[in-house]
């Protein structure tokens, strides 16, 4: 779970079903309705026979952000953090 951002560019079906038995939901997600999208260069999911993908702006690279922005939003954002840690028992490394 360390590197959850990586993963789910990566590897979407695993951390979807991680994600389906962690919230005991009923599974969805599999490989007949996942699938890598060649023309978009990204993952997509089936939904009703037709396929899903995000927006032309999404699997785009994201601007640099400032060290300095960067660190106030991670002392900002740290408390509400621990508490979500706590509450599903996992930490993420954001």
């Amino acid at each position: 779970y360390s590197n959850l951002s990586c993963t789910i560019l990566s590897d979407p079906l695993s951390v979807l079903q991680r994600l389906e038995r962690f919230l005991n939901i009923e599974p969805y997600f599999n490989t007949n309705n996942v699938f890598f999208n060649e023309s978009k260069g990204f993952y997509c999911w089936l939904q009703d026979g037709q396929s899903k993908c995000l927006g032309e702006r999404k699997g785009r690279k994201h601007p640099k952000v400032d060290k300095q922005i960067m660190d106030a939003l991670k002392l900002y954002y740290k408390k509400p953090n621990e508490e979500l840690f706590k509450l599903i028992g996992k930490k993420f490394d954001w």
